[in-house]
């Protein structure tokens, strides 16, 4: 009644124990594997065991799971390359299994920790990984997005309202060391299932078990016969594959710092993960397409974000330092969480060379003066835009219409034009879509045909092609330059300027 067989059908009642197939894989192999004098080798193989034992309508791949359930922890039924046989003489299963459950906790986290440490050699999106941080201090307070992968001590309960992953996540994040962690914004944690991390631990048990029966049987302190020895090798390097495909399925939870707003308390939100790429490869994807990691962030997003969550800032001062910016990005759970100071320096950039500055993006200036003047704005125009000390990001409604630099009175009247001065413009561009020729069209008369219509003057005529003649004293530089940088941004086929 006690027999192991038994025992596994009853334990496995909803999928091979109501087919009986521990106990009729039992039967099969204890008649079919009888020694004969003539036989060439030992026991029976697995193909006539399932043929013994499946019945008409059964599936085979139900007994092949029984048999090596079996296998593994039968005392007295041997496998060896797909044969299986029962002796007098007990199996190294049994000294397996009591090694297995007198392995020091200690001992099986350590080598989970390797393997951990192992899977997250490729480190994906994140700058930094750390895995099994003990503490606060052992994960640095830096300005790019880390991945803390918890130890197998702080798994995460799905179904509880709260778990040690929870609690060790929020400790480090609120600080490092002895001081409070400044830049919260920059770190997600992963953790391990605490059902998943059962499996992974038994798993690892039984792979210490089995190397320990291989190292004793080599130096002899264990009386095992060249199949045994065999026997433990194989058995050493299946448990190895188990617990190597235990790590991925075992963590499977990230835990991303989340805030509503400014005032609001800083939590950390479970989000699962799954999949077959490397850990942080996996992780990194997800927090991608749920957007709560940022590797490319455009100007008008970044307009959306001083709209929104910073408009009272914004709408004051219509001017924000980039240097201090990143650092609120860094810092604060309310703003997107952007990998690293380069997406800024994107957003940035994007924004600035948009024509649409003034109204959906932002102008960028080398720096303000004390007396408020910006100095090297970009605006509207492909440039350097880097984030240094002084550099700023400006509110375009707040500019006045010349922004190169900083702005002198307006000169004389022009004295009449001199030989070789600039007087005719015409330029050509392919509408993109002829069907829907009101947005670009709009572009060009905005950029290009009202600034030539505001010069005194001249004569303008609008086709396909664009010709202005300056009838005077010719257009000036400033008209030169920014219709030609306009042109260029509009994709006009052919452009140019002619003297006279």
């Amino acid at each position: 009644m006690g027999s192991l067989p038994l025992r596994l059908d009853q334990e496995n009642a909803g999928t091979y124990g109501r087919y009986s197939a521990a106990r009729r894989v039992a039967r099969t192999v204890f008649l079919g594997s009888a020694p004969l004098p003539a036989a060439a080798n030992r026991g029976i193989d697995d193909r006539r065991i399932l043929l013994g034992s499946v019945q008409p309508g059964e599936t085979p791949a139900t007994f092949g799971d029984a048999l090596r359930k079996l296998a593994g922890q039968a005392t007295y039924l041997y496998e060896n390359s797909g044969r299986y046989w029962y002796a007098t003489q007990p199996s190294v299963n049994q000294l397996a299994r009591d090694r297995a459950e007198q392995q020091a906790i200690d001992r099986v986290e350590m080598e989970i920790e390797r393997r951990l440490k192992s899977a997250l050699a490729d480190r994906g999106p994140f700058a930094r990984v750390h895995p099994s941080p003990k503490s606060g201090s052992d994960v640095p307070d830096e300005d790019e997005v880390a991945l803390a992968a918890l130890g197998p001590e702080y798994p995460h309960d799905a179904k509880g309202t709260t778990s040690r992953a929870l609690t060790a996540a929020g400790e480090i994040l609120a600080s490092r060391g002895a001081g409070a962690r400044t830049n919260q914004n920059m770190l997600v944690f992963l953790a391990a299932d605490h059902l998943r991390l059962a499996e992974l631990t038994q798993a690892v048990r039984e792979y210490l078990a089995w190397s320990s029966i291989v190292e004793d049987g080599e130096a002899g302190r264990l009386d095992l016969d060249a199949f045994q020895r065999s026997q433990a090798k194989s058995q050493r390097d299946g448990a190895d594959q188990s617990a190597h495909a235990r790590i991925p399925e075992a963590y499977q939870w990230l835990l991303v710092p989340q805030q509503a707003d400014p005032l609001a308390k800083v939590e950390l939100r479970p989000v699962r993960v799954s999949g077959s790429d490397p850990l942080a490869v996996r992780a990194g994807a997800k927090l991608r397409n749920e957007e709560h990691l940022i590797t490319k962030f455009g100007g008008v997003n970044l307009r959306l974000v001083l709209d929104g969550a910073l408009n009272e800032k914004w709408s004051a001062e219509h001017a924000f330092g980039l240097k201090q910016l990143w650092g609120w990005f860094a810092q604060y759970p309310y703003l997107p969480r952007l990998r690293d100071i380069s997406v800024l320096e994107g957003a940035v950039r994007d924004g600035s060379s948009s024509l649409l500055w003034r109204s959906e993006t932002f102008a960028y200036a080398a720096a303000r003066e004390a007396a408020g003047e910006y100095r090297g704005i970009v605006a509207g125009r492909i440039a350097e835009t880097p984030i240094t000390s002084t550099s700023v990001i400006v509110d375009g409604s707040v500019l006045p219409d010349i922004i190169d630099g900083p702005h002198p009175p307006p000169p004389p009247p022009p004295p009449p034009p001199p030989a070789g001065r600039v007087r005719r413009f015409h330029g050509e561009v392919s509408l993109g879509d002829p069907r829907r020729p009101i947005p670009e069209l709009t572009k060009i008369v905005d950029e290009v045909i009202d600034r030539l219509a505001q010069q005194t003057d001249v004569r303008l005529r609008v086709t396909l092609q664009i010709e202005a003649e300056h009838a005077a004293s010719g257009f000036t530089d400033d008209t030169v330059r920014t219709i030609s940088e306009n042109a260029k941004t509009l994709r006009f086929r052919d452009f140019g300027w002619e003297k006279e």
